[in-house]
């Protein structure tokens, strides 16, 4: 099994036994979480943790209260999901104590303060420790801001939750899902008009270093409730309950002795919350993170430093330039790696994934026939900034040049995104309001639809990015070109109907006794061809070469093959066994095949190349008919391009319509000669075996199917025991021998994994392609019946399960064998 392959099934069985450990644990919490015992005391504390759940800053304050006398003290666990504010409220609306102070820690001071308003009279004070009950006096100083903000933190520890085996050890974590979605989910706006308008005493706790002292809040809470406690402590926020819970204690017992005081809330002409504009980042401390933001996402950081300058959070000047800073120093960044590692640096694992050597060679090439004018473009040019950026290093253009034309592109750059987000986003938001989304909403919405448009500009700004983009979208609407999940996602639930129908599940494994599991996995070309062979199939000529053979001793096997049968190159070199034309390569020279066998991890059939057409003929049998069918017939069209001496072959490519839809696969299978011209009339083959995977086209040949050609493929298909279905893969010098039946030598022979590859064909749609496959396996599952009918041995599930199993896990056939 591959090292990749093991990492990934071991990480989805640690996730699986994780979500069972945490179901188990969860329920066993759920079941004894809400008992609360207490006695019967002279008052009673109830302490509201950050975000209204228990944190241990709360831990030092319990203690010094539970040491008074005729004194309980509560810290209700909504951290575990045991308490909702509701359970707090009934306990609290039942408890007998005369005297109920409410302590709130940061974001538990919102559940305090809606706690006190519901139970009114019952609540003697509210004390609230370095309060965050305005969304003016957080994080980013705006509302909508912060509420994004606090969505992406949310999400962030949703997947950290539900994506990562940790079996319940995230709840060791100062902050993480439950606390995450306290905050995002407490109701600020409800808690500051309590703030404003309670009628009982409030007390604001803190420390006169920093904080809700130093951010204007502290000035707020004086003037929209004018009768508001004040109770100062040296030091910071945090130090308030770390240092000094001891005096907090005794001021809490003084204020318990006191019992309840009406008449403290709001004056009449005091100011509201939504008067004060908030705190605003320092220009230095704003384009420091803005800088820092950069090396995770240079436009999202570039789009929020504009909303920011917007919502007046920071100053449009400090967001430009601690964007452009960041931008650059992680260029240059790029830059230093490639000059001082050199292409070694491609190995490092960062790097590997977006820095191919290829690429790098290339870069290397623009740079020695464009000079540092390329660093200023590829700033506007998605995907080709790194391998530019690290190829300036590895060829070591001059360092001061290089850096001036950095600083240049990124001062084009950044003052155009950061502008564009600056005058664009108010006016997204209040139109995304005025439709009655939320504003936080409106800010993820419009940050995602900014960077996706960013880039769509970059694209569209060249002939290649547009190219690239119609590539894209061929794909998208082109059914031929749909992922394998997409092809079969209603096909599946068919064959499971067809199972439950016929009451097996292991039916349609009796198809084809001459293949592993009737050909669903693991079918060793050899093994076929043999048995073709031997039953007189017309097949092109090949040769075992096994793997435990050396480099030199598989050369040296092929050349022997060669002259025996008398072929020159080019010769088909394939895997024994792999799928969707995998691994296959048509060597032209001696050089080429050497490097087929150095990298090879199965045997080989080396294979007579054979000109002219090839063809994808499906057929099928039943035992109770005389003759088979010849159901479908495609037509594998190679794909090329024509030089006109003037164009590149990545315009060519590009150029192309067929060509294009491929863009992708071929601008990396033929990177190193992308640049390459090609001489006027120059044939250039890009997809040269009958793999539609690897550029291959598809035709329905249908017209193709003549009584001759079914007799043909019938009279010889009839001699190979143990075969009903599957699609033979041939060629012939023409369409005109095929319809003869003359001339056809196999290649291969699929089975029931083949496909009718007639419905790729661009003319035919989805619906097409779905009603051929279902039509597909509702033969397989007849012929297997008749088989099975007819004493064929059924195929062990046990066996069809490992193959599956194996295949998955890409254990090679040699292992498993």
């Amino acid at each position: 099994m591959k090292s990749k392959t093991k990492l990934a099934v071991f990480y989805v069985v640690a996730l699986f036994a994780s979500h069972l450990w945490l179901a188990f644990s969860g329920d066993q919490a759920a079941d004894s979480g809400k008992e609360v015992e207490l006695g019967e005391s002279d008052r009673l504390f109830v302490l509201l943790g950050e975000a209204g759940g228990f944190d241990n800053a709360l831990e030092p304050l319990s203690n010094e209260l539970g040491r008074i006398e005729n004194t309980d003290v509560w810290v209700p666990d909504f951290g575990a999901g045991a308490f909702e504010l509701d359970d707090v409220e009934g306990f609290l609306a039942m408890n007998a104590s005369p005297s109920i102070q409410l302590v709130g820690n940061r974001y538990g001071c919102v559940e305090a303060l809606l706690l006190a308003d519901r139970l009114g009279e019952r609540i003697s004070s509210v004390t609230l420790v370095a309060p965050v009950i305005s969304t003016r006096f957080e994080l980013l100083g705006d509302e909508r801001l912060n509420g994004a903000l606090k969505a992406f933190q949310l999400a962030w520890f949703w997947a950290l939750e539900n994506g990562v085996p940790h079996f319940g050890l995230t709840d060791l974590l100062p902050y993480n899902l439950r606390s995450s979605r306290r905050v995002f989910d407490a109701d600020q706006d409800a808690a500051s008009q309590v703030f404003e308008s309670l009628d009982t005493r409030v007390f604001v706790a803190y420390g006169a270093d920093g904080g809700i002292a130093a951010n204007g809040a502290l000035e707020a809470f004086r003037a929209v409730r004018p009768r508001v406690g004040d109770i100062r402590y040296p030091g910071t926020d945090d130090e308030v309950l770390s240092e000094h819970s001891a005096e907090l204690a005794k001021s809490l017992l003084s204020l318990s002795q006191v019992g309840r005081v009406v008449g403290t809330g709001r004056v009449a002409e005091s100011p509201r919350f939504e008067d004060f504009s908030g705190i605003r980042l320092s220009a230095w401390w704003a384009g420091f993170l803005l800088a820092v933001a950069t090396f995770a996402s240079e436009d999202f950081a570039c789009i929020g430093g504009g909303l920011l300058a917007a919502s007046g959070s920071v100053g449009l000047t400090p967001a430009i330039l601690g964007c452009m800073l960041g931008i650059f120093f992680g260029d240059l960044g790029i830059y230093f790696i490639g000059r001082i590692f050199g292409t070694a640096a491609v190995d490092l694992p960062v790097l590997r994934r977006i820095v191919s050597p290829k690429a790098l060679r290339r870069s290397s090439d623009w740079f020695a026939k464009r000079g540092v004018a390329l660093v200023v473009l590829t700033r506007f040019f998605p995907g080709s900034r790194v391998p530019t950026y690290f190829a300036a290093g590895v060829v070591k253009v001059d360092w001061i040049r290089f850096t001036l034309a950095l600083l240049l592109a990124s001062a084009i750059w950044t003052p155009i995104l950061v502008l564009c987000s600056f005058f664009l986003g108010e006016v997204f938001l209040e139109l995304f309001e005025s439709l009655g989304a939320g504003g936080w909403l409106g800010i993820v919405a419009f940050i995602l639809c900014f960077a996706f448009g960013v880039r769509l500009f970059a694209k569209l700004a060249s002939w290649k990015g547009r190219r690239l983009l119609y590539s894209s979208w061929r794909r998208l609407t082109g059914w031929e070109f749909w992922p394998i999940w997409a092809v079969y996602a209603p096909v599946v639930f068919q064959i499971l109907w067809l199972a439950i129908r016929h009451r097996s599940v292991s039916l349609p494994f009796s198809v084809n006794s001459c293949m592993p599991a009737s050909g669903l996995v693991y079918e060793s070309k050899i093994q076929i061809l043999e048995h073709l062979e031997r039953a007189g199939v017309p097949i092109a000529r090949f040769e075992a070469i096994r793997l435990e053979l050396s480099s030199e001793e598989k050369l040296a096997r092929l050349e022997a093959f060669m002259e025996r049968v008398n072929l020159s190159y080019p010769v088909a070199l394939k895997p024994d066994v792999g799928q969707r034309g995998q691994g296959v390569v048509i060597a032209k020279t001696v050089e080429e095949a050497k490097a087929f066998f150095e990298k090879q991890e199965e045997d080989t059939i080396a294979q007579e190349y054979i000109g002219g057409s090839e063809y994808g003929v499906f057929y099928h049998r039943f035992l109770s008919e005389e003759s088979g069918v010849v159901s479908s017939i495609t037509d594998k069209r190679t794909v090329f391009v024509i030089g006109d001496g003037r164009s590149n072959l990545e315009t060519l490519i590009l150029r192309d319509e067929r060509a294009v839809c491929m863009a992708a696969y071929f601008l990396s299978e033929y990177e190193s000669e992308l640049e390459r011209v090609l001489s006027d009339g120059e044939k250039f083959m890009l997809a040269s075996i009958g793999t539609h995977s690897r550029g291959a086209v598809f035709l329905d040949g249908a017209e193709l199917i003549t009584p001759e050609l079914s007799e043909a493929v019938d009279r010889f298909s009839r001699d190979v025991e143990g075969f009903h279905f599957g699609r033979y893969d041939l060629r012939v010098p023409s369409p005109e021998h095929l319809k003869r039946g003359e001339g056809i030598r196999v290649i291969e022979l699929n089975g029931i994994t083949s496909e009718p590859t007639n419905m790729y064909d661009p003319k035919h749609g989805p619906f097409f392609g779905w009603a051929s496959l279902m039509r597909q396996w509702r033969l397989i599952f007849a012929l297997a019946k008749e088989n099975r009918l007819s004493g064929h041995e059924p195929v062990s599930k046990r066996y069809v399960l490992r193959l599956a199993i194996s295949y998955l896990r890409g254990v090679p056939s040699r292992d498993l064998f």
